[in-house]
């Protein structure tokens, strides 16, 4: 994102993808350290994930550019 000239504050929708719902409590307090006010929209859902993992997250990022 810093490449293209986007910043964490710019995020404004945050899917997340946990392989188990029951991971919700602990990764809400990590996803706190990023987004500390203002959270991005945020949809998450308890899915399979390819094997090992536990978490995915995507990001979209928005800002006006000047024109």
């Amino acid at each position: 994102m810093e490449a293209a000239g986007y910043s964490i504050d710019d995020v404004v929708q945050s899917p997340v993808y946990l392989s188990s719902m029951s991971l919700f409590e602990e990764f809400n307090l990590e996803y706190a350290n990023y987004f500390e006010s203002d959270f991005p929209t945020r949809a998450t859902v308890g899915i399979e994930l390819k094997s090992g993992a536990l978490v995915e997250v995507s990001v979209v990022a928005y800002k006006d550019l000047p024109r």
